[in-house]
């Protein structure tokens, strides 16, 4: 008798199965990611880090130049207290040039003593002929600005223009008439110079008298509440103060956009215009 042949039985393979194989497959990939991803993680970390050794030398190199910018200050301040020596530049060393300058430390003066101080130097300038001698009045060995001295000092001129005024020189030119006293102001521009300049006029000459060795007596008090006048002087426009017999008392001339001259001496106006058109030129 024939023995019967048995089925063969073929495996059957679930959905289970094949996700056990494809688990196995790319468990080793897997595990490879997770431990690339962990140790980039732990690389940003550790750069971050303030104990990482590119940041311990930022921070030492940052405390380092804070500690020498603090010591330069304090030694500067230091030396400056003890040596009590301040460069000091003539404001219009680029604007107008100047054959002479006078330096005057106004510090712990009275308002009274710095106008005393301020017409004394113009009274003794001693310049060459022709030439200009800058006179500049100092606090602690810095130049008093326009601003400044208008407080100090109480002129009439209005606060509100003071910013107009960029720079300014007061000197005196040793002309062929004499020596004639000068302020000479640089301004932002004439439109925003000329209201205050008007304003002014009312205490001009009372607050620049002394400045220009005016008088003011009972003869000619009356220039106090004088008016000024439109004039031309030069070919430039201005505004004049005269007395009653036509002579000048007080002038303040539109030299340029940019600068007002103040004098009683019309050969100071030219010598001042000769040089802003000099300046000009050089520059």
């Amino acid at each position: 008798m024939e023995q019967e042949e048995q089925p063969k039985i073929k495996s059957v393979e679930t959905y289970t199965d094949d996700m056990v194989k494809v688990l196995e497959s790319d468990k080793g990939s897997t595990i490879k990611k997770i431990i690339q991803e962990e140790e980039e993680r732990e690389r940003q970390k550790k750069n971050l880090s303030p104990e990482s050794l590119r940041n311990r030398i930022f921070m030492i190199a940052g405390m380092v130049l804070l500690v020498l910018a603090l010591g330069a200050m304090v030694f500067a301040t230091f030396l400056g207290e003890k040596a009590g020596i301040v460069p000091l530049q003539a404001p219009f060393g680029t604007a107008i040039f100047v054959d002479k300058n006078s330096f005057n430390e106004t510090k712990d003066l009275s308002a009274k003593d710095t106008s005393s101080l301020l017409n004394a130097k113009i009274s003794e300038a001693d310049v060459k002929a022709g030439g200009i001698e800058g006179i500049f009045l100092t606090n602690n060995g810095r130049n008093i600005s326009f601003g400044n001295l208008n407080s100090i000092l109480k002129w009439g001129f209005p606060s509100s223009g003071v910013s107009s005024i960029t720079d300014f020189l007061i000197g005196v030119y040793n002309g062929t008439s004499g020596k004639d006293p000068l302020v000479l102001l640089k301004v932002s521009s004439l439109d925003d110079i000329f209201g205050s300049m008007r304003a002014w006029e009312g205490t001009m000459l009372s607050d620049l008298s002394g400045m220009f060795g005016i008088n003011i007596t009972a003869e000619n008090k009356y220039l106090l509440t004088e008016n000024f006048q439109d004039g031309i002087i030069e070919n430039k426009n201005a505004r004049v103060l005269y007395d009653n017999n036509g002579n000048i008392v007080l002038m303040y001339v539109f030299a340029d956009d940019n600068s007002v001259i103040i004098t009683n001496g019309i050969s100071a106006v030219d010598e001042v215009l000769s040089r802003l058109s000099g300046a000009k030129v050089a520059k």
